[in-house]
């Protein structure tokens, strides 16, 4: 049976109404229905041990080569299962492999089966700062940092965080140990300061997963805070485990379950099973091969239509690209 958790404080609700009198008139309008809200706040009802097992064998299924990071979840879980306020909870985890694997895919969907938000910051491309603690009030176009965001609009304040690429956050996104520390640390998240806010609120609830290709780049202050656990590519038996839930998944996305299930005949998973690719490239073949499969009014692909879809991938692949005009 499900247990409820309390609700809990996260900033000083007083606190937060002042700091917004001192804001100017406009982005007070920015922020209008952030500052409104200001919903009671409870951290995700608690799982029960056959909740978790029911989360974990289904995260077995559908990632087979995420187990070490399943083994752990579910050992975090469990954990947090026998705290009376804690609720669903798991420490920071860094899960490190090649591009391609799933590894935000395995978050969202973690996320989903426990019943939290999802958010997520790509490290690559964005500034790091500012995206997770906000920008001053002082700057045009300024608003709160996704952490403040999410504890200021949401009634859940354990959502999984995911930081995306987070070896390559020294080199686009300047200096963003310290905000990652402040996030990482539970003692210094239960005071987590954002820059336009500027009242403390307790992030400590938050569930962080970080992606990497390498660990080489990050700076061993953020490193030590995380577990790290290493990813490999599915294998060809895995990736004919895998298949099925990614037409599910795409299925769902282009809202077309009336017209197709996402059942895989032999044939069609056998087809998939040959080709040495990786999950994001079984994404794109499912997906083509969808299309295809819509086209000829069929209810099932099959493998005709992962035939097609592969080879068509493969002669756009192997397209010589036009030489530039050098003159």
């Amino acid at each position: 049976m499900t247990k409820k958790t309390p609700f809990i404080r996260l900033y000083d609700k007083q606190a937060l109404l002042k700091r917004r009198e001192t804001l100017s008139k406009d982005v007070v309008q920015q922020t209008k229905m952030m500052f409104e809200r200001l919903p009671e706040v409870r951290i995700r009802s608690q799982l029960s041990i056959e909740q978790i097992k029911e989360i974990v064998s289904q995260l077995r299924r559908e990632f087979p080569n995420f187990s070490e990071a399943t083994d752990y979840i579910n050992q975090q879980l469990i954990l947090s299962a026998a705290s009376t306020s804690k609720g669903s909870y798991f420490s920071p985890l860094l899960l490190l492999g090649p591009p391609g694997i799933g590894k935000t895919h395995y978050a969202r969907e973690l996320a989903n089966l426990l019943g939290v938000g999802f958010e997520k910051i790509d490290l690559s491309t964005t500034t790091a700062v500012m995206v997770l603690s906000g920008s001053s009030s002082q700057w045009g176009n300024s608003k709160p940092g996704i952490v403040a965001s999410h504890l200021l609009q949401n009634h859940r304040a354990n959502p999984v965080l995911v930081l995306d690429e987070i070896d390559k956050a020294g080199q686009k996104t300047g200096d963003a140990t310290n905000a990652l520390l402040t996030l990482l640390e539970p003692e210094a998240a239960r005071e987590f300061q954002d820059e336009f806010v500027q009242v403390p609120m307790d992030a400590s609830h938050i569930c962080v997963i970080a992606t990497a290709n390498n660990v080489d780049p990050i700076e061993e202050p953020i490193l030590s805070r995380f577990k790290k656990i290493t990813v490999s590519e599915p294998t060809p038996d895995q990736l004919r485990q895998i298949a099925p839930y990614a037409l599910d998944s795409l299925i769902k996305q282009s809202e077309i379950e009336p017209i197709m299930t996402a059942t895989l005949g032999t044939d069609a998973l056998n087809a998939l099973q040959l080709q040495q690719i990786n999950v994001r490239q079984l994404n794109e073949i499912l997906r083509l091969a969808m299309f295809y499969g819509v086209q000829d009014k069929s209810r099932q692909l099959t493998e005709f239509h992962i035939t097609k879809a592969v080879k068509h991938i493969q002669g756009d692949s192997a397209k010589p690209k036009p030489k530039k005009n050098l003159h």
